[in-house]
């Protein structure tokens, strides 16, 4: 019986082999690269970015010419926040296929900040190519606006709405353009002819968009409501965009600082801890949750969430987190060579960063390494100022490093520049009282 059972098996063995050699093996070139983008697809709806471009690739080396597959990798390297790399995938994207116009527009949308005149280049070819799409005249209104020039902007905002009354990304737009006008007047009304029209534009946006409201719209109702005065109103769209994309860490920056703004850092960091007890919020709007524990005096909660942030296995802005982490560690007082390596680190990233000189300042100083942190706190300051910051809080730590060194000159007149620098800063309680502690005793040497 089991000899005949084994010897029954056999063509079914090689008929399930030569079924999966036919199924594997044999398809053609066109349809495993259809595979691997229907598996990217798949792996991006359900937020495994990873496993999306490592499909996209694979696909990508199938058929190096699609403009489709440059511009899904964009759009995943996009989401990951690596925009250099989406750049390069949208500009060839857009080279392969010139009809790919939302690979133009994807392209300019990056190039905005940091190249505006290459951007509006780029939106003004897509719109000689084809002047009604909506979205080329929305992108070049942004663009506009990040050239101050205002009044073009809003008439590329009002065409756009023109072409596409159902697109509330036009609306938006236009609100932003009248949020611009109003911060480069003297006051709120005087250049933008009365108050910001909220209920006309942001309406009609809202309207438009039905139950699909784009975070974006949110967002810029909140500039509206802050540049009006409205604070209370202003968190409250703040906090309905991020909770709309939690995935966008400018958004969660936005909500905890309106919320500070108006002394509800707690209802943030409710808010975004439940957020993160769903999985809903990456490690970049993490970061914010743990500044909001530092300014709500919850610095163990701080520590521990910088620490899980550093142990996942792609985390962003790691230099900045690696800087906060060090400050907070330093405070402790506790074993000072980890903090003293993370604020080298983040140094070392970010070397034109004077908080994090001043970090790595602050490591020295409770190192008891006195020299070193006045140069570093020297350095900070230097950098402070040459971005036309002061901070006072950087001259008082560089007093209170010389004090300790022994140069009470030096620290004196150190402590009178941070009180001048701002006089009711956190520390000036203690510069004031170190200051007449060193007034006193040269006083008795006397």
């Amino acid at each position: 019986m089991l000899d005949g059972s084994r010897r029954s098996r056999g063509p079914a063995i090689v008929l399930v082999l030569v079924i999966a050699f036919a199924s594997s093996g044999c398809r053609s070139p066109e349809q495993k690269f259809r595979a691997h983008m229907e598996r990217g697809q798949l792996y991006r709806q359900q937020g495994k970015l990873n496993e999306a471009l490592l499909e996209y690739r694979n696909a990508l080396q199938l058929n190096p010419k699609s403009a489709d597959v440059n511009f899904e990798i964009a759009q995943v390297l996009s989401a990951d926040q690596k925009y250099s790399e989406a750049l390069f995938y949208y500009r060839e994207a857009y080279r392969l296929d010139p009809k790919r116009l939302d690979a133009g527009m994807a392209e300019a949308s990056l190039l905005i900040i940091a190249s505006p005149d290459e951007a509006k280049a780029l939106i003004d070819e897509v719109i000689e190519k084809n002047p009604t799409y909506a979205p080329a005249h929305n992108r070049r209104a942004d663009c506009l606006i990040t050239k101050q020039d205002l009044d073009g902007a809003l008439a590329a905002a009002q065409k756009a709405a023109e072409l596409d009354p159902a697109d509330p990304i036009a609306y938006v737009l236009e609100g932003k353009t009248y949020d611009a006008r109003m911060q480069l007047a003297e006051t709120a009304h005087a250049q933008a002819g009365g108050p910001l029209p909220d209920n006309a534009l942001y309406s009609s946006a809202l309207e438009a968009a039905g139950a699909n409201v784009p975070a974006a719209l949110y967002a810029a109702r909140a500039s509206a409501h802050a540049a009006a005065g409205n604070a209370p109103a202003a968190m409250e769209d703040a906090r309905l965009a991020m909770v709309h994309e939690p995935t966008r860490a400018e958004f969660a920056n936005e909500f905890v600082s309106r919320a500070a703004a108006t002394g509800h850092l707690d209802q943030a960091s409710q808010e975004l801890g439940e957020l993160r007890a769903q999985g809903k919020l990456p490690p970049a709007s993490q970061e914010a949750l743990a500044r909001v524990y530092v300014n709500l005096g919850r610095e163990n909660d701080a520590t521990a969430l910088y620490e899980q942030i550093l142990a996942q296995p792609e985390p962003q802005n790691v230099a900045g987190v690696k800087n906060d982490l060090a400050y907070l560690l330093a405070r402790t007082g506790k074993d000072l060579e980890r903090p003293l390596h993370l604020a080298q680190e983040a140094q070392a990233q970010l070397p034109q960063n004077p908080d994090v000189a001043d970090t790595l300042g602050f490591v020295y100083l409770q190192k008891r390494l006195y020299d070193p942190a006045v140069r570093q706190f020297e350095y900070a300051i230097s950098l402070a100022e040459a971005s036309n910051q002061p901070t006072a809080s950087f001259p008082y730590r560089r007093a209170v490093a010389l004090e300790k060194a022994g140069h009470r000159d030096e620290a004196a007149s150190a402590y009178e520049k941070a009180l001048a620098l701002a006089p009711k800063f956190p520390d000036a309680p203690d510069a004031r009282s170190a200051l007449a502690s060193i007034k006193a005793y040269e006083s008795a040497q006397r």
